[in-house]
């Protein structure tokens, strides 16, 4: 289906929409690797496609409604909802060592996503460590350090 002047169609049931837009092949897209992880996607065996342009020509589109965001879902999503996700990831992970019996926790650190945390231990002999009664001290800045009872 074209609609717009000069519009070309060239895929069964695929749609273009606007002047001058072209559709082209459907891309499966089964999943995408992330920081060395794979995330598989729902919805990945497209029946065709639908353009809003063409290449060199590209076209946003606006006032899209915020879609279902799930593991399932194949709903197109906004820019808010993009960027609700970027906010929380910069927040980043917050450590804390020195957890008093209140749960209070003194030198916390957060770290954001490719920041490293160190986590070191003062026993290298595996012999002389247990099973219970182990601490996390915090520095505050970069490091957990582990702690074990004296003996």
């Amino acid at each position: 289906m074209a609609l717009g002047s000069d519009t070309k169609v060239d895929n069964e049931n695929a749609v273009a929409l606007g002047a001058g837009s072209e559709t082209a092949a459907a891309v499966v897209t089964p999943s995408a690797v992330i920081n060395g992880t794979t995330h598989n996607f729902a919805g990945t065996n497209p029946a065709s496609t639908v353009s809003v342009g063409k290449a060199g020509t590209e076209r946003t589109i606006t006032n899209v409604a915020a879609g279902r965001i799930s593991g399932t879902s194949t709903d197109a999503i906004n820019g808010s909802q993009l960027y609700a996700v970027t906010s929380e990831m910069d927040k980043g992970v917050a450590y804390a060592g020195d957890v008093k019996a209140a749960g209070a926790a003194d030198n916390k650190f957060t770290r954001k996503l490719g920041e490293q945390t160190n986590i070191v231990g003062g026993v290298a002999d595996a012999s002389k460590l247990t099973d219970g009664n182990i601490g996390v001290v915090s520095n505050g800045t970069d490091t957990l350090n582990i702690k074990w009872p004296k003996m």
